[in-house]
């Protein structure tokens, strides 16, 4: 006769509806209701993937936390950029006041030149931020702050367990790499269609990654 091992069973009593322990000579006491299957997309080992929108509530909550730190981190910049702004402000509506024909080219020269150092720095800083923070809440607890609080998480795509620092670093750069190019302007305004793309991408891939999830082999996943 062929052993049974221990373990949960459909109930003889309601095989559709619960499970109970055998213990391996007999059935025990111990139930539970058995869950319906998932009919959602999942990792290939059965974990159900996130939707887009819980995505989108964590992406939300961790802005908040980066837009805060990176507003701190750049206030001397924009301090700095609102006396220049001001002062050409002032010497343009004199120039207004005095009736005689304002240079707009010089003006929307020095507009520029009064922009770009606040560009470049918040550029470089935003994307250090997300990268800092990204990179160790992933490590640590497979999710950032915004992911804990809806519930989802990151996991490499064909096996559960630490996301190696190789996945991170990758997922990292595609997601956010973006804001280092802030160091040449007209690369980043041409390239600002990117995140967006790469944000809306689970939408229609049956897979649900992202562009930076393709890049890193990962998927975000629902733990509760």
């Amino acid at each position: 006769m062929t052993q049974i091992h221990p373990g949960w069973y459909p109930d003889p009593a309601a095989p559709q509806t619960h499970l109970r322990y055998w213990d391996g000579r007999a059935w025990t006491e111990h139930v539970h209701a058995q869950r319906p299957p998932y009919a959602g997309p999942t990792t290939p080992d059965g974990v159900p993937l996130s939707g887009w929108w819980r995505r989108v509530g964590a992406f939300l909550i961790d802005s908040v936390l980066i837009s805060i730190v990176a507003s701190i981190l750049t206030l001397p910049q924009q301090l700095e950029m609102q006396r220049t702004m001001e002062d050409l402000m002032l010497r343009f509506e004199s120039e207004i006041d005095s009736e005689a024909m304002p240079d707009f080219g010089a003006f929307f020269g020095e507009y520029w030149a009064a922009m770009r150092p606040l560009l470049v720095w918040s550029g470089v800083v935003t994307f250090l931020a997300w990268a800092l923070y990204s990179s160790l809440m992933l490590r640590w607890k497979g999710a950032t702050l915004g992911k804990l609080a809806v519930g989802i998480a990151v996991r490499l795509r064909d096996q559960p367990g630490q996301l190696p620092w190789s996945a991170i670093f990758a997922r990292v750069l595609v997601q956010f790499g973006v804001g280092l190019t802030a160091v040449v302007p007209m690369l980043y305004v041409a390239l600002s269609w990117f995140p967006l793309l790469d944000s809306l991408w689970p939408l229609w891939d049956k897979r649900r990654q992202a562009l930076h999830d393709k890049a890193a082999r990962t998927n975000v996943v629902r733990v509760r």
